[in-house]
């Protein structure tokens, strides 16, 4: 969103699809919800 110049976008509230809401700090998006990896979703991440 910052790169396509929709930074005013970002504030409470903003939820992004799959993490939820953050908590906005500063500059920083701070996610609270754990990184839930199964059988099922592994082939999703790049480890």
């Amino acid at each position: 969103m910052v790169l396509d110049g929709r930074q005013d976008e970002i504030k409470p509230g903003f939820e992004v699809p799959g993490f939820g809401a953050p908590e906005i700090v500063d500059h920083n998006l701070i996610f609270n919800s754990p990184l839930q990896v199964t059988k099922d979703n592994v082939d999703d991440y790049n480890f």
